[in-house]
């Protein structure tokens, strides 16, 4: 057994982060083995635990990780349940069961002795599961969100049909039970479970002219070249239990009260991927919420262009800073 709490070294396959970067097994509390990564132990101020989207592998943060190393902060992230090298559930539970890896995540960071304080940075899907788990007690000095999903918008995506009239009755009801009716035309649900063709993953479909991530094409690459090489990271299209479950728990965290905890909401003037408008309701009953919006970015400011990149990256250090600075530490 390796150090921390896991069942020994994992493969690692981008090696553009910090040099000391090591990727572990962990056995979640519902013995599902997940992979870790962590860069950047001896970091001075402290350490970013890196929520990752739908479909996201831990490769991807592997500069980030480098910046966030350089501004003296270590990063600790993982491949959720059924993405990346993680297993796969042999039946899908609720959305809660993320809930689980981030138990794993934070005894896994815990075992290694990554230094304090902690700081939670939630991207996408990531964002869903790091509300969830700051309304649960996860205990960080402040947090940053890029693009949570806490709403969906299909702006992005050519629909596949018409909806409401084009949607097959189960999937009605889906829609009609966990959406505000204002909403429920504007959601083609087909498109959110067909996120790719057959299975294939969203960067290998599409060209870099019309993605709706980045405007940057040497991340794009970078990106698509980790799933090119290694096509076990990839995860396979969305279910229906997983959208009807992911929708669900939208809907919820719209309603729970929010966290006492800093926070900072860095998004896209572009986003197609995730609800803008949700975002903003969630952040008018969030008392210490900050909003960036990024001229020119798309879904994935932190994977963005260089210079949206360092407003997003210094944005959310400074936000960061300020949590410590104002406790004293």
């Amino acid at each position: 057994m390796a150090d921390g709490a896991g069942w020994g070294p994992a493969p690692l396959f981008d090696r553009s982060g910090p040099a000391d970067g090591a990727a572990t097994w962990a056995e979640a509390p519902d013995g599902l083995r997940l992979r870790l990564a962590h860069w950047g132990r001896d970091a001075p101020r402290g350490t970013v635990l890196v929520f990752t989207g739908r479909g996201e592998h831990v490769e991807k943060y592997a500069r980030l990780a480098l910046d966030l190393r350089a501004r003296g902060w270590a990063t600790l992230t993982c491949d959720w349940r059924g993405q990346g090298l993680s297993e796969r559930p042999m039946v899908e539970g609720p959305f809660r069961d993320y809930q689980k890896d981030v138990a794993a995540l934070v005894a896994e960071g815990r075992a290694l002795g990554l230094p304090e304080p902690w700081f939670l940075l939630a991207h996408s899907m990531g964002g869903a599961i790091g509300l969830r788990a700051l309304h649960e007690g996860l205990g960080v000095a402040s947090a940053a969100f890029s693009a949570p999903m806490w709403g969906l918008s299909m702006a992005g995506f050519r629909p596949a049909l018409r909806p409401p009239e084009g949607l097959p009755p189960g999937v009605r009801r889906i829609v009609d039970r966990v959406l505000p009716p204002e909403d429920a035309p504007r959601l083609r649900l087909r498109e959110i479970v067909a996120a790719g063709r057959d299975g294939v993953p969203y960067l290998l479909c599409c060209d870099f002219a019309g993605n709706t991530l980045t405007t940057d094409r040497e991340t794009f690459e970078w990106m698509r070249g980790h799933l090119a090489a290694h096509p076990e990271l990839a995860t396979g299209r969305s279910s229906l239990h997983w959208t009807n479950e992911a929708l669900r728990e939208m809907a919820a965290l719209l309603r729970v009260p929010a966290p006492k905890v800093p926070v900072l909401v860095v998004m896209g003037s572009d986003e197609v991927v995730v609800d803008p408008a949700r975002v903003r309701r969630r952040l008018r009953s969030w008392p210490e919420a900050k909003l960036l919006v990024l001229a020119g970015a798309r879904h994935e400011p932190l994977m963005e262009a260089p210079r949206l990149r360092a407003q997003a990256i210094g944005a959310i250090a400074a936000h960061f800073e300020a949590a410590v600075s104002s406790s004293g530490r």
